[in-house]
């Protein structure tokens, strides 16, 4: 397995230096080598959007598992094992059957310049070899960035489901909502079914607009929210009633979503035991030590780390304080505005992707710097603080489990 991993990373990483490649033809070229895993997968799913499409992915999946379907997951980034991101009944692939696809990924490829497969390619290329393999009834895909251009976007036919649109990666996407929206959108296929619920009007607009030229049919999902605790969140959709367990306000956007899809793709009705098992890691995940409310949130844009900060001070009526670092290619000047009224630990990893703490230390005013995310969180334990938040990014988040300092 280390040598595989020796050789993957060794690939041009995307996720890494923030950018993608601009054609997708030569990568559809190559899965055709493989015997074009992509155009024999059944009922595939893609989910894209700026936040809540990990969510989506986990929701939709465990939704479809306990309704009794085969289901291969593909999701990005991983958390702590790369196997995680190629599941098949939400069930990480195996260390044998993740070096044999490798294998016959890589012994495939020209290695010539012009013919280099990418870190993020390589392992699509193997999730749909494994879902094909396993004849999975349905295959959610989540997008890894944009749509347009992701190596994800190689299906024929396919439903979408896309989840709240923001700005995000905006030197890549575009710096307005509808240029965003485009490129999200342009995963949508012919005839199909498209899922989204509330968005801004421009963002909206032109999921409306590709949809009709492509004459898919586009389904808003309107919902209530009408309850949210430590117990879970309480929405009303159709008028009917559901309660996700998992906790935090957007979690009745993204599970909305997910049992719409859900029915209108399967031609099920939903049952509250689909519930059963249901898991997002590591999204608004709340564990107890030392008497103190720990929430761990892979949120790494303005949206959702607002959302995370006003739900823990909702459910707990308590001022957090904040573990935290954030990736370069995102929006420090309005992100740091929502810490500003918070004590910040800012963390050094050692990650070329992730701005140094005093970079963003500029924008704040109470903040502390720390070389390891051990030392950041003895602090927080030791201070007057009940509730600790680490987020900002999957790099810390991965770093703090790796630790195992809970």
């Amino acid at each position: 397995m280390q040598e595989v991993l020796n050789i993957l990373n060794s690939f041009v990483n995307y996720e890494k230096i923030g950018t993608i490649p601009r054609d997708l033809e030569i990568f559809k070229e190559f899965l055709e080598k493989l015997g074009s895993p992509n155009k024999k997968l059944k009922n595939v799913i893609h989910i894209v959007g700026t936040k809540g499409k990990g969510s989506v992915s986990f929701y939709l999946s465990r939704f479809l598992i306990n309704a009794g379907f085969k289901v291969g997951t593909y999701i990005s980034p991983h958390i702590l094992n790369i196997r995680e991101r190629i599941m098949l009944n939400l069930n990480p692939i195996s260390e044998d059957d993740f070096v044999r696809l490798f294998y016959k990924v890589y012994d495939n490829m020209e290695h010539k310049k012009k013919h280099f497969r990418t870190y993020f390619e390589t392992l699509t290329a193997m999730a749909f070899l494994y879902f094909y393999e396993n004849d999975c009834d349905y295959c959610v895909i989540e997008a890894g960035l944009g749509g347009r251009l992701d190596a994800t976007n190689v299906f024929d036919k396919s439903n979408v489901i896309i989840t709240k649109i923001h700005y995000d990666h905006m030197h890549i996407l575009g710096n307005t909502l509808d240029k965003i929206a485009f490129e999200k959108a342009s995963v949508i296929k012919e005839n199909s079914l498209v899922f989204t619920s509330y968005q801004e009007k421009e963002a909206f607009e032109v999921i409306k607009k590709i949809s009709i030229e492509r004459n898919a049919k586009l389904i808003f999902v309107d919902f209530e929210l009408l309850n949210s605790s430590i117990s879970g969140v309480e929405f009303k959709m159709d008028n009917r009633v559901f309660k996700t367990p998992l906790i935090g306000d957007f979690q009745a956007y993204n599970c909305a979503l997910s049992i719409k899809a859900f029915e209108k793709i399967t031609n099920l009705n939903f049952k509250e035991e689909y519930f059963k098992n249901v898991r997002i890691p590591y999204r608004f995940e709340v564990f107890e030590k030392f008497n103190k409310k720990i929430i761990l949130d892979v949120a790494h844009n303005y949206v959702s780390i607002l959302e995370v900060i006003n739900n823990a001070l909702k459910l707990y009526k308590k001022k957090p304080i904040i573990i935290f670092s954030l990736a370069k290619d995102k929006d420090l000047e309005n992100i740091s505005k929502i810490l500003l009224n918070f004590e910040v630990l800012l963390v050094n990893l050692e990650n070329p992707r992730l701005f140094k703490p005093f970079e963003i230390s500029n924008y704040l005013k109470n903040y502390k710097i720390f070389e390891s995310v051990k030392l950041a969180f003895e602090y927080a334990i030791n201070s007057e603080y009940e509730v600790i938040i680490i987020t900002g990014s999957t790099y810390l988040i991965s770093e703090f489990l790796t630790q195992s300092l809970i």
